[in-house]
Protein backbone atom coordinates (compact mmCIF):
# COMPACT_ATOMS: atom_id res chain seq x y z
CA UNK A 1 0.00 0.00 0.00
CA UNK A 2 1.34 3.42 -0.87
CA UNK A 3 -0.27 6.61 0.61
CA UNK A 4 -0.02 10.37 -1.03
CA UNK A 5 -0.82 13.14 1.35
CA UNK A 6 0.10 16.51 1.72
CA UNK A 7 2.54 17.07 4.72
CA UNK A 8 0.78 20.99 5.54
CA UNK A 9 4.32 22.34 6.11
CA UNK A 10 4.27 25.13 3.97
CA UNK A 11 2.20 28.62 4.37
CA UNK A 12 -1.86 28.80 4.47
CA UNK A 13 -2.54 29.40 0.52
CA UNK A 14 -0.45 27.24 -0.53
CA UNK A 15 -1.73 24.18 1.67
CA UNK A 16 -5.32 25.31 0.55
CA UNK A 17 -4.39 24.86 -3.28
CA UNK A 18 -2.85 21.28 -3.24
CA UNK A 19 -5.96 20.52 -0.92
CA UNK A 20 -7.97 21.80 -4.13
CA UNK A 21 -5.91 19.81 -6.50
CA UNK A 22 -6.19 16.63 -4.38
CA UNK A 23 -10.15 17.42 -4.80
CA UNK A 24 -9.90 18.01 -8.82
CA UNK A 25 -7.78 14.94 -8.83
CA UNK A 26 -10.10 12.51 -7.14
CA UNK A 27 -13.47 14.36 -9.42
CA UNK A 28 -10.61 13.27 -13.10
CA UNK A 29 -10.13 9.87 -11.63
CA UNK A 30 -13.70 8.77 -10.63
CA UNK A 31 -15.02 10.21 -14.47
CA UNK A 32 -12.11 8.73 -15.92
CA UNK A 33 -12.71 5.51 -14.70
CA UNK A 34 -16.19 5.31 -15.39
CA UNK A 35 -15.62 6.52 -19.09
CA UNK A 36 -13.09 3.83 -19.34
CA UNK A 37 -13.74 0.59 -21.27
CA UNK A 38 -10.41 -0.74 -20.29
CA UNK A 39 -9.64 -2.19 -16.85
CA UNK A 40 -7.59 0.94 -15.34
CA UNK A 41 -7.64 -0.61 -12.00
CA UNK A 42 -6.12 -4.07 -13.15
CA UNK A 43 -2.79 -2.60 -11.64
CA UNK A 44 -3.74 -0.47 -8.94
CA UNK A 45 -6.57 1.31 -7.57
CA UNK A 46 -6.59 4.59 -6.11
CA UNK A 47 -9.44 5.84 -2.91
CA UNK A 48 -9.42 9.32 -1.93
CA UNK A 49 -10.12 9.48 1.72
CA UNK A 50 -9.50 12.24 4.45
CA UNK A 51 -7.58 12.57 7.50
CA UNK A 52 -8.43 13.72 11.32
CA UNK A 53 -8.16 17.08 10.06
CA UNK A 54 -9.77 16.78 6.94
CA UNK A 55 -6.87 16.75 4.78
CA UNK A 56 -7.15 14.54 1.55
CA UNK A 57 -4.64 11.82 1.14
CA UNK A 58 -4.31 8.71 -1.70
CA UNK A 59 -4.25 5.50 -0.82
CA UNK A 60 -2.51 3.48 -3.56
CA UNK A 61 -3.18 -0.19 -3.40
CA UNK A 62 -0.89 -2.02 -6.24
CA UNK A 63 -1.55 -5.61 -7.33
CA UNK A 64 1.96 -6.40 -6.94
CA UNK A 65 5.20 -5.67 -4.93
CA UNK A 66 6.33 -2.04 -5.49
CA UNK A 67 10.43 -2.17 -6.49
CA UNK A 68 11.06 1.19 -6.93
CA UNK A 69 8.93 4.45 -7.07
CA UNK A 70 10.97 7.27 -8.45
CA UNK A 71 9.88 11.04 -8.60
CA UNK A 72 10.04 13.06 -11.71
CA UNK A 73 12.67 16.10 -11.23
CA UNK A 74 9.60 18.44 -11.29
CA UNK A 75 8.07 17.04 -8.64
CA UNK A 76 4.49 16.71 -10.97
CA UNK A 77 4.30 12.88 -11.32
CA UNK A 78 6.03 9.82 -10.18
CA UNK A 79 6.93 6.43 -11.76
CA UNK A 80 6.40 2.98 -10.02
CA UNK A 81 8.47 -0.18 -10.64
CA UNK A 82 6.46 -3.64 -9.73
CA UNK A 83 7.74 -7.07 -10.07
CA UNK A 84 4.98 -10.42 -9.86
CA UNK A 85 6.71 -12.66 -8.00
Amino acid sequence: MTYVFTPGLYGRSLNKSTQANMSEIETKYNIDIKASSDNKEKFVKWTFAKDYQGNMFIKMKFEHIISKLVWHSKGDYFSTMAHNI
